[in-house]
């Protein structure tokens, strides 16, 4: 009897040991080479029982798991401590997929009230087909504070290094292993389509702690895939000492390689309290100063810093900066981060205009530099040197500008411009029949036009992408920064027929959204309200040549109704009347349906 007690007592302690120490898991992945995945998992386990789940890879083949890095250890308001962890590991699969990878185990925390020492298991689809790069990523604090008596709304950061459609739901109890979604007071706890979190937490008890599990999916190609967000919402009193506020960027942010990026952030207390920084993972390389663990008085400023390199094309990153006051209240600011592919050898558009690694893909004489955009290659100046250019247009519409261009270069080169036929562009929007003697694309098969009516709540999609010949005159483009504004018009139909017009932001519109560069404009919106959520103008005068690449999302995007009826003609007009850049895509399309247009120029 003596030894089967000890035995028994044996078994309880390693039950004890086993179980209430799993808090949160995320795990994503990204194509490495040909069908060599790198996985990332991050996880989180109480302090002083740090475990370590492996990813069984869905193919037959053993689990894999890599050696831990530690991100950070925290504590939440019960005074209980737990550390953030994170791994990465490669698999090479024998097909594209789909496979299911997952990590699963027991047990969850004891003090939870809706999956109380229940398991855990955090899957992601991995699915290569039609050249997708990698799945969606998201984060989310550990445990995130949700305050009592009220609604509470909290936006996940979302990205995917293919810029592909995502939207979230909950996760089933079958995906997650918890038994049921938070509930109280009659009030559940939800996620939108476009990924807020939203809970009336009316009817809960301060203290107590929720399981909850996110699905974040994504539409590649006409397929669906997902990845788990798994983690813990701690309802916390607001009332006495209130949590700290933390303000910055937000939404999704579209980041080249060798690109200089920053994001700056403020925490304030309104009790006046010494706030910490902290963070939940970085990208390789980026960096936050002050550095994570600073203690400083509030208002406490923070700036998050990252230039990617070459290994980070192809990636996509969701970060969250913590401010967390004396007694363990936490404001949080997230945002995520997408570095378009390169070098891999394929051009994938949109996220591509060449492909350094690729056949070449630019015009004579231009090289696809490291962004993966064509430019001429940078001139080492001489005393003598003679380039000579020529561009020309075969016209889609009556009186196209041709543009030829000769130059003579010693230390800079004196640009040419051509005088394009004058356009009959009415100002402010779209006219009935298109406008004639806008500039044409040059390259056929290349730039793009594609749509997407997107079901339900989730974001329709547009984009357009051209290159091709322009004035050459300085400041052909306009100034957006300084009051210039532009409206894409698209045309259906042998007989072209106004199908819908959508207008950029303005200046006005969106304070500080437009930036000059060294070579023209860039757009990036300072809200998630803003349809157009990237633009990229471009002038080349020596070269009497231009490029625009517009980038919009969102549920209210100006679509036309799909199938198209071809020829679809996209012009670019400035609205003051002055010029204007068009593309035709004659049929077939590559894609024409109800709810996908999708075709290169001709």
């Amino acid at each position: 009897m003596r030894v089967a007690a000890v035995a028994l007592s044996a078994l309880a302690l390693a039950g004890s040991a086993e179980a209430s120490h799993f808090r949160y898991a995320h795990t994503t992945w990204r194509r490495v080479s040909g069908n060599t995945v790198e996985f990332t998992s991050t996880q989180a386990w109480r302090s002083d029982f740090l475990d370590n789940l492996p990813i069984t890879f869905g193919d037959a083949t053993p689990s894999g798991v890599g050696t831990p890095a530690t991100i950070g250890t925290f504590t939440d308001v019960a005074g209980e401590s737990y550390t953030v962890r994170r791994y990465t590991v490669q698999h090479a699969y024998a097909s594209e997929g789909p496979y299911t990878a997952f990590s699963s185990s027991c047990c969850r925390i004891s003090t939870l009230v809706n999956a109380a020492d229940a398991s855990e298991r955090i899957e992601t689809i991995v699915d290569l087909r039609n050249a997708n790069q990698g799945s969606p990523v998201s984060s989310i604090p550990v445990i995130l504070q949700m305050v009592h008596g009220g609604v509470n709304n909290v936006p996940l950061p979302t990205a995917d290094p293919d810029l592909d459609p995502i939207s979230c739901r909950m996760a089933t109890s079958a995906e997650s292993q918890i038994p049921t979604v938070a509930t109280a007071g009659g009030h559940t706890l939800s996620v939108s389509p476009d990924c807020t979190l939203s809970w009336n937490t009316s009817g809960t008890i301060v203290g107590r702690k929720y399981a909850a599990q996110v699905m974040v999916e994504e539409t590649h190609a006409g397929n669906l895939s997902r990845v788990a967000l798994d983690f813990i919402i701690e309802i916390v009193d607001g009332s006495l000492n209130h949590p700290p506020e933390c303000t910055g960027l937000s939404g999704q942010q579209v980041v080249n390689v060798g690109e200089p990026f920053q994001a700056n952030f403020t925490g304030d207390d309104e009790d006046g309290d010494p706030l910490t920084v902290s963070h939940l993972g970085l990208p390789p390389g980026a960096s936050l100063a002050p550095p994570s663990g600073t203690q400083q008085a509030s208002p406490f400023n923070s700036t998050f810093s990252w230039t990617p390199q070459p290994s980070d094309a192809g990636s996509a990153h969701a970060v969250t900066i913590v401010y967390t006051d004396p007694s363990s209240l936490q404001a949080t600011c997230s945002f995520s981060v997408t570095v378009p592919l390169c070098g891999d050898g394929v051009v994938d558009a949109p996220a591509e205009e060449c492909d350094p690694a690729a056949p070449p893909s630019c015009s004579q004489g231009e090289v696809c530099t490291a962004t993966c955009v064509c430019a001429l290659p940078t001139a080492t100046p001489t005393s003598t040197a003679t380039a000579t250019s020529t561009a020309s247009a075969t016209p889609t519409a009556t009186d196209t500008p041709t543009a030829t261009s000769t130059a003579t270069a010693t230390d800079t080169a004196e640009p040419v411009s051509p005088t394009p036929t004058e356009t009959a562009v009415p100002p402010g929007s779209c006219a009935i029949a298109p406008a004639n003697g806008c500039f044409s694309a040059v390259g056929s098969r290349r730039w793009l036009l594609r749509l997407r009516d997107a079901e339900g709540d989730r974001p329709d999609r547009l984009i357009w992408k051209w290159r091709g010949t322009s004035s050459g005159a300085t400041g052909d483009l306009g100034n957006p920064t300084d009051g210039t504004e532009y409206t894409l018009c698209l045309y259906g139909g042998a007989t072209p027929t106004l199908l819908t017009q959508f207008e950029l932001p303005s200046a006005t519109e969106c304070a500080g959204c437009w930036k000059q560069r060294s070579r023209g404009f860039r757009f990036r919106p300072n809200s998630r309200q803003e349809l157009l959520r990237r633009a990229v103008f471009r002038s080349d005068p020596a070269r009497a040549r231009a490029q625009f690449k517009l980038y919009a999302r969102g549920t209210d995007l100006p679509l036309p109704a799909m199938p198209l009826q071809q020829p679809v003609l996209a012009q670019l007009i400035k609205n003051d009347g002055s010029e204007c850049w068009q593309a035709q895509f004659s049929a077939p399309a590559r894609k024409n349906t109800a709810r996908d247009f999708h075709d290169t120029a001709d």
